[in-house]
């Protein structure tokens, strides 16, 4: 039996969001919903249809929520029946049949994401897997489900940012490791770390010969968390299970 959904770190975000709405907590709820999973509302309708309403410029809003009890705030004298599916595939739903908004929990704390906002995202290249394993809350398994998803191959994002001398790649520091390589999994992972930069698409084994070549004591994966700081031994453990 699959576990009840519940997206925590997506309706944290929505919080956040809601107590204080500005362009950097609404680019927080857009990366956590392209992981985890989200409940469309179907209640009393035969055959099923999704719950929709309406968006601040009266554009038509697809429903979403976090959790089951979300839901059951709008119906208060019967049980919400509601659908799960990814996130990624309710905002990739809400493209593809004409909606302008997803309102994610809006019996509040709410926020409605434009879909017009996320349609580069769902065009671009992403790394949904990598994403997904950085969620787990146990450490140890959230490193192996990491190396796991990498090792699968894939994109990965690099942040490029104009210095004096000609565009960089960005890299940043550990406590333990000191200079480590820096990737992303999603365009919008890098505009949430660093709002002035570009990004570049690469893939999983040029981001981890350049770290290996370049003597990079580490690679850290989506530092605006959750985030991960992988060990030269865990880069060589990739490198040899990517395919060839």
């Amino acid at each position: 039996m699959a576990a009840p959904v519940d997206n925590q770190p997506l309706r944290e975000a929505v919080e956040a969001f809601a107590a204080s709405p500005d362009q950097m907590t609404y680019w927080q709820v857009m990366r956590h919903a392209l992981v985890g999973d989200l409940l469309l509302d179907v209640t009393g309708s035969t055959p099923p249809q999704f719950a929709e309403g309406t968006g601040g410029d009266g554009g038509k809003a697809l429903l979403a929520f976090t959790r089951q009890e979300e839901a059951q705030k709008l119906h208060p004298d019967e049980p919400a029946a509601t659908v799960g599916q990814s996130a990624a595939s309710a905002l990739e739903f809400a493209a593809e049949h004409g909606y302008s908004w997803l309102s994610i929990d809006p019996a509040g704390p709410s926020c409605a994401i434009f879909v017009a906002d996320v349609a580069f995202i769902l065009g671009s290249a992403r790394n949904d897997e990598v994403k997904a394993a950085l969620t787990i809350t146990d450490h140890a398994a959230m490193r192996a489900a990491v190396v796991d998803a990498l090792s699968r191959g894939g994109a990965l994002l690099l942040a490029v940012n104009q210095q004096p001398e000609g565009m960089q790649v960005r890299v940043g520091n550990d406590s333990e490791l000191g200079q480590v390589d820096l990737a992303y999994t999603s365009s919008v992972e890098v505009v949430v770390s660093h709002p002035e930069d570009n990004w570049a698409v690469t893939t999983v084994e040029q981001v981890i010969d350049e770290a290996l070549t370049q003597s990079a004591n580490g690679l850290a994966i989506n530092p605006g968390g959750p985030w991960v700081v992988l060990r030269p031994d865990e880069l060589r453990t990739i490198k040899r299970r990517l395919p060839s």
